[in-house]
């Protein structure tokens, strides 16, 4: 099935061989094959995967990660990113470099990762870079265009509170992309009696959105 399937049924199937029970039983050597062999998402998922299953494979696969964030495409690189783990020195390493990357995609996706090394307060908390962090997310948020509502959601999901007046600002806005965009936000930072008005807003897809994004978040 994977040597027929298109690309997001071998991403299913990659998940599928991940699972506990296929791991054990052949599941690891599909994927460590998937690293060697192939390119693109399905290499850097599987490469994913292995990494946080320790044992044969995971070094590879690291590498594998580390090379993925530093060359490709756009939405290779972003992939790789998203799908790295930071514990490992050098795929850590290759976001905190790709936070500076001409390409501002691959740099957002970076700058949100890094938010995830820079915690704001306990034991490992690092001010300093995360003030940094936050305000080159903050300078991409205040620019025009779509990107600057995904850097809003990036500051909202990291718990950058400086984000709120900007936030306030799209659930106001003419646009129902951000105002939904801003509830699903306010719901990130735990802004529920901000987000449950954008859960009454007179767009449809705004009020569901919204709705959901509340649902999802309540624990």
């Amino acid at each position: 099935m994977f040597a027929l399937a298109d690309e997001d049924e071998r991403l299913t199937i990659i998940g599928a061989w991940a699972s506990p029970r296929a791991l054990t039983v052949g599941g690891r050597d599909k994927l460590l094959r998937v690293t060697e062999t192939e390119s693109g998402p399905a290499q850097i998922a599987a490469a994913g995967v292995l990494v946080r299953r320790p044992g044969p494979g995971a070094e590879q696969a690291a590498s594998v990660l580390t090379r993925a964030v530093e060359t490709g495409s756009t939405r290779e690189r972003v992939f790789a990113i998203r799908a790295a783990l930071l514990d490992l020195a050098s795929v850590r390493a290759a976001v905190v470099k790709a936070q500076d990357d001409t390409d501002q995609d691959v740099a957002l996706a970076a700058l949100e990762r890094s938010l995830e090394l820079y915690p704001a307060t306990g034991e490992g908390a690092k001010p300093k870079e995360r003030a940094e962090v936050v305000r080159k997310l903050l300078v991409m948020a205040k620019a025009p265009g779509v990107r600057s509502l995904m850097a809003r959601g990036a500051l909202a999901r990291g718990g950058a509170r400086e984000v709120l007046p900007l936030l306030a600002g799209d659930a106001k806005s003419d646009n129902e992309q951000a105002r939904k965009a801003a509830g699903s936000s306010l719901v990130a930072l735990g802004e529920y009696g901000r987000a449950a008005a954008l859960a009454a807003d007179q767009d449809e897809r705004v009020r569901t959105g919204v709705a959901c994004a509340i649902l999802r978040g309540v624990k």
